[in-house]
């Protein structure tokens, strides 16, 4: 893209006047190319809560309008998608959603005046919509002057606001190249003279030009808003002759610039070349008259004037610099010198004795005067060096704090209407933009602290995190080796030993352990625990299962075969009197059916295994479609065999080691022990063959809680039991929203 473009805005100190707002617009660099940069001015008068909540709802809703169409990605291969007609269907469309919000929020009434600017720059073309009293111009270049062009007129400000359609028309045109586009709000107008505006704008890039714009407003005055935006179109510029006769010339611009941005004391080339013209006129020696005879101590007939017609000049042989002088093409300091100098001429002793009688004492001052110039030149050309690199550092440290900023009140909108997945999105390029931020002066590391702390807070707001409560229930042997973890329905945990072939069973209400024998000469697995309708519990081994019957509390040993070419179990369920095994190696799903003392093979449940290539599979969860967990914390939904679409909301910070997924109710759980926590999404729909999506409700952090191992979670989804460090722990779920 060929535009450099910057805003700013300054709130009235008045908190309940008016709020005043400039947007730039973040997209994608592909979106950018192919739909150019949005930018937006708002400048609302009225309750200041009531203003910046609608200035924040345009802004959000035009940007989503705008660069979600999906015609920006048709015009890749259909050049006559104009911009504009993608622009203007935008524009359309906010107009409904902004007076379904005015009328929503019952704001009409309550507002005294709207004014709004909203633009689309790509490549050299400008389209733009305004209402109200804002300030659009063009800065362009003619005959070697900058001039002003006013693009919006007075009748348009004073036309009344229609809340209906409040951007009502479109307008297009052509930025000239090295010229600028200027948005105002009217105070801006009226306190900054179009002069003033165009030295400045001329003379320093957008970003630059936006700050001291900025600074000297806020001595201006604090009682009135102000906001511009500025977009320069360098596509095409060439600089031009600097012309004596410009009011406001080329010339002019860099030399006042140039007095701005330099340092205190510092020589310019133009100062150095007028003070070496004064010296050398000062110190130049007068000529002789010739008709003057020289003093009779010489006594040098050469020096003795015969007469006033016939005179002998004489000149003393002397050292003439300006004949030594030899240009190189970027000499050091010590090269120039030693070029300055002739060397090998000082060198022979017998000049130094003849240079020291015949060596006039001003010529002597003009030899140290200009070493000393020679030097303090190029002490000032490394200074200025270090200045524009200063400079340029601190220009792009500006441009890096705006942006920061922008992203930040960006998703202060986005979180204000509950947007907060593109909320997480933009606190993750801030958080980049923050990190890279300089932090080598004081003030530098207090604008650090200020984003990192509002970082921090609206982190926080995306995350819904909080840290239960929890209390310990009951401890298992030490020597214990879990193998398996559950609850059933008449809220009886039960936990499987494979190394001491043992289940114990515990009851919540009088925290009584109970533990019962398995006896069996194999070694047992006791993974996973499935269930049938009538609450007994199966321990799935390698070819059996160790069914335990309720409420007798007896225990047998059920067979079953797994397919011939089967891989690693590593995830099990059941539903009602039917068990699912997940094959990881063949990424297949069995179906077996347990009917009286039987559990027989049914059949290979997926369709198709293609949907879960190159997935880590960690669990399983099923409420008649059957839910495959992956380690990152995604989900796949299966019905009947086959994939379905589902979708389920990202968290912050992002899944990694997900290991269990459970659905209880209407709510889905997933549990990733190595980050001690617990997360929680609602279903958007209650019928489990209608769920399509999973919304993220809040996320439990376990804290002070090591080694956690499994978690269940009761029927009312009102607390949770955890497993660590061979104790069991009683987790409140009360303040879960």
């Amino acid at each position: 893209m060929f535009n450099k473009i910057a805003g700013f805005t300054l709130n009235s100190s008045d908190k309940n006047n008016s709020f005043t707002e400039t947007y730039i617009a973040q997209a994608s660099s592909s979106k950018e190319r192919l739909a150019g940069k949005l930018f937006i001015l708002s400048d609302i008068v009225g309750n200041q809560n009531d203003c910046q909540k609608l200035s924040a709802f345009i802004i959000s809703t035009l940007d989503e309008l705008y660069y979600n169409d999906e015609k920006i990605i048709l015009r890749e291969k259909l050049d006559k998608i104009k911009i504009e007609n993608i622009f203007e269907s935008a524009l359309s469309k906010a107009n409904e959603k902004i007076y379904q919000f005015l009328e929503e929020e019952k704001l009409i009434d309550r507002l005294e005046n709207i004014n709004l600017f909203a633009g689309v720059i790509f490549n050299e073309e400008v389209y733009f919509s305004q209402a109200g009293s804002s300030q659009t111009m063009v800065l362009y270049k003619k005959n070697k002057l900058y001039e002003f062009m006013p693009v919006s007129s007075q009748d348009e400000a004073l036309q009344k606001i229609n809340y209906r359609e409040i951007f009502s028309s479109l307008v297009s045109g052509n930025v000239p190249p090295g010229s600028f586009f200027i948005v105002s709000n009217e105070a801006l107008a009226e306190y900054i003279t179009t002069e003033t505006l165009k030295e400045v704008i001329c003379v320093l890039p957008p970003m630059s030009a936006i700050f001291q714009i900025k600074n000297k407003l806020k001595e201006i005055n604090n009682r009135v808003s102000f906001a511009g935006i500025i977009v320069k179109n360098n596509f095409g510029q060439v600089d031009s002759d600097s012309s004596s006769t410009n009011v406001v010339n080329v010339q002019y611009s860099e030399e006042k610039t140039s007095n701005i941005l330099s340092t205190a004391g510092a020589l310019s080339h133009k100062k150095i070349k007028t003070l070496f013209t004064n010296l050398f006129l000062k110190l130049k020696p007068k000529k002789k008259d010739p008709r003057i005879v020289a003093s009779p101590k010489k006594n040098n007939e050469n020096n003795i004037i015969k007469n006033d017609k016939e005179v002998k000049k004489v000149k003393p042989k002397v050292l003439n610099l300006k004949d030594k002088i030899i240009f190189g093409k970027k000499p050091g300091l010590f090269s120039s010198i030693k070029k300055i100098l002739p060397i090998s001429y000082l060198k022979n002793r017998d000049n130094w004795h003849f240079s020291g009688k015949n060596f006039s004492k001003k010529n002597k001052a003009i030899l140290v005067i200009v070493l000393l110039l020679i030097l303090t030149f190029s002490i000032n050309i490394i200074l200025s060096k270090q200045k524009s690199k200063k400079i340029a550092k601190q220009e792009q440290y500006q441009e890096e704090v705006s942006q920061i900023e922008q992203k930040q009140n960006q998703i202060d909108s986005y979180l204000l209407y509950k947007n907060e997945d593109s909320a997480k999105t933009l606190i993750k390029e801030s958080y980049a933009l923050i990190e890279s931020l300089n932090r080598e002066s004081k003030l530098e590391e207090e604008n650090y602290n200020k984003y990192i702390s509002k970082h921090q807070t609206q982190l926080e707001a995306v995350r819904h995190a909080t840290s239960p409560n929890y209390t310990e229930v009951i401890t298992l042997a030490q020597d214990a080796s879990v193998a398996s973890f559950g609850l059933n329905s008449e809220g009886l945990i039960y936990v499987s030993d494979s190394k001491n072939k043992k289940i114990y069973l515990v009851n919540i209400e009088n925290k009584n352990l109970q533990s019962l024998d398995i006896v069996s000469d194999n070694d047992l697995s006791l993974k996973f625990t499935l269930t049938d309708r009538y609450n007994n519990l199966y321990f799935l081994n390698n070819s059996n299962f160790t069914q335990l019957l309720m409420p007798e509390k007896t225990i047998n040993s059920l067979s079953y075969e797994l397919p011939s070419d089967a891989g690693e179990i590593s995830a099990a369920s059941s539903f009602l009197d039917n068990f699912y095994l997940f094959d990881k190696d063949n990424k297949q799903l069995y179906k077996y059916l347990k009917s009286n003392s039987n559990i027989s093979f049914s059949t290979n449940w997926l369709n198709s295994t293609s949907s879960l290539d190159d997935l880590d599979i960690t669990d399983i969860a099923i409420d008649g479609s059957i839910y495959f967990l992956t380690k990152n914390g995604d989900v796949k939904k299966f019905y009947t065999g086959d994939v379905s679409d589902f979708k389920i909301n990202s968290v912050e910070p992002n899944i990694e080691n997900a290991e269990k997924l459970i659905i209880s109710g209407n709510f889905l759980y997933i549990f990733e022990p190595q980050a001690n926590r617990l997360i929680k999404y609602g279903f958007t729909d209650e019928s489990p063959v209608d769920r399509h999506e999973a919304k993220f409700i809040s996320q439990y952090e376990i804290k002070n809680l090591d080694n956690l191992e499994n978690i269940v979670i009761a029927e009312d989804n009102k607390s949770a039991y955890l497993l660590a460090n061979k104790k069991i722990y009683l987790l409140s779920l009360e303040n879960i929203e």
